[in-house]
């Protein structure tokens, strides 16, 4: 396999105008809380030179595949437009036969369950990797966060086709508002600590930093909210959330959410469309475009599209 360069986030070649660059170093140093700017500027160079192996897109498009439940309809009816373009997929996709008929050229991994061995999704997790090792008959480059690399159930992959880069995901945490500019042209390991990250916002991260114009995302439901249940009784929470490979959970208590509250999950999930509003504006930097293709999708800062509409 080829192996090419992600595309550079350029500086100061026209893009951030030297009056802006001050504009932003001024803001840098005041809400740097006592931090010097030259130790914050070495701080963001550093993190900008990316641990993750270099390869480029000769495509302008890519499919980002979130494992929501509205991706069985995705599936059904844009089957052939998929096989036809570019595919990253995510956790534990490779459980459905869709893996292999499709053939996802990435992988993203982005699950804690894959570093605990005693995990209650163990056997997910081992059939995860299995089916990977075992199905996988075309180049699949699959994305790991580093803090994964030690305890991974995907050190055991010895598919010669599955090649692992391992990304980071810690950044600068002081970060905001206007300086988010300044962070995408810095670092280029990701954007913005504070946001709800999840698989699905490394997924599209990784498709613009790798250089795709047009981003389509499927089977982005996140309705979490409304698969919520509080129990009568005792104040438990419920849920019957399932993924697309997945039967429709009953509200049994295997599903409750242990050790939270209404109001955490809520300002979890207001994270995760906080997460959404910033890769819109790193699309927009990267002058790159999401598109939200999937048929049910809660997330409404990305410009619509019906699958197969482009």
């Amino acid at each position: 396999m080829k192996e090419g360069a992600l595309r550079e986030i350029p500086i100061f070649d026209g893009i951030l105008k030297l009056h802006f660059v001050n504009k932003v170093l001024l803001k840098f140093y005041e809400r740097s809380n006592n931090l010097r700017i030259n130790d914050s500027l070495d701080r963001a160079i550093n993190e900008s030179k990316s641990e993750i192996t270099k390869i480029s897109s000769q495509k302008e498009k890519i499919y980002v595949l979130g494992n929501g439940p509205s991706l069985r309809e995705s599936l059904r009816v844009g089957i052939k437009i998929l096989k036809q373009n570019d595919l990253i997929c995510v956790n534990y996709f490779s459980q459905s036969d869709m893996f292999e008929n499709l053939k996802p050229k990435y992988y993203v991994v982005l699950d804690p369950h894959f570093t605990d061995k005693n995990s209650v999704e163990k056997q997910n997790c081992i059939l995860t990797v299995k089916r990977i090792n075992e199905k996988t008959t075309w180049e699949l480059i699959i994305f790991i966060p580093d803090f994964m690399k030690e305890w991974s159930y995907f050190k055991e992959i010895t598919n010669p086709y599955v090649k692992i880069i391992y990304f980071k995901t810690d950044c600068i945490d002081f970060l905001e508002d206007e300086m988010i500019e300044f962070k995408l042209a810095m670092d280029n390991r990701f954007f913005l600590k504070g946001c709800g990250i999840t698989v699905l916002h490394a997924a599209i991260y990784l498709s613009l930093t790798l250089g795709y114009r047009k981003v389509y995302i499927i089977g982005a439901d996140h309705s979490w909210h409304v698969d919520v249940r509080v129990d009568q009784n005792d104040n438990s929470l419920l849920s019957n959330y399932s993924h697309f490979y997945e039967e429709k959970r009953d509200w049994s208590r295997q599903s409750a959410f242990h050790g939270f509250s209404m109001t955490s999950l809520f300002e979890s999930w207001v994270s995760v469309f906080k997460g959404h509003e910033k890769l819109k504006r790193y699309a927009d930097f990267c002058k790159s475009e999401i598109y939200n293709a999937s048929e049910l999708s809660w997330i409404d800062i990305y410009e619509r599209k019906k699958l197969g509409s482009e």
